[in-house]
């Protein structure tokens, strides 16, 4: 059991940057790496210019995206490309109802709604911020 949600936690973190990195690529922004996992390397690749990491510890995983890219592109994809891993989760999550997978998913969608730092949620909130206090210093200085 405890095997099974590892490996389902594994894989909903996995997709869930997948999520980013196709959403990234869709709106022309570089992503240079994803990572599962901290800890010490255990495996790594590079796939059509994307440096794929696999660490000893399954805990948590990240995309790295170019961020003068990123905020270079409209709010929408901006938005768009920090959402996407969590679109991912729920459709998995719907798409494998009553299983521990789609038990993952839920749960992983549901934390990075969370305003908690470096979460989906704050970075979008970060960057909404930052919009209305530019458009605020614009108008009143």
């Amino acid at each position: 059991m405890l095997l099974t949600y590892v490996l389902s936690f594994a894989v909903a973190m996995f997709i869930h940057e997948l999520g980013h990195l196709l959403a990234a690529r869709a709106c022309g922004v570089a992503t240079p790496e994803l990572g599962l996992g901290w800890g010490p390397k255990i495996f790594e690749c590079r796939i059509r210019g994307v440096q794929f990491k696999l660490h000893a510890l399954p805990i948590g995983a990240y995309i790295r995206l170019d961020m003068q890219m990123l905020q270079s592109k409209p709010l929408a994809q901006q938005i768009f490309i920090l959402l996407a891993g969590i679109f991912v989760n729920l459709a998995a999550a719907f798409a494998t109802p009553g299983t521990w997978f789609s038990l993952m998913n839920y749960v992983l969608a549901a934390t990075n709604l969370m305003p908690l730092y470096q979460q989906d949620g704050w970075k979008c909130g970060m960057v909404l911020s930052c919009v209305v206090f530019a458009s605020l210093a614009l108008r009143y200085f």
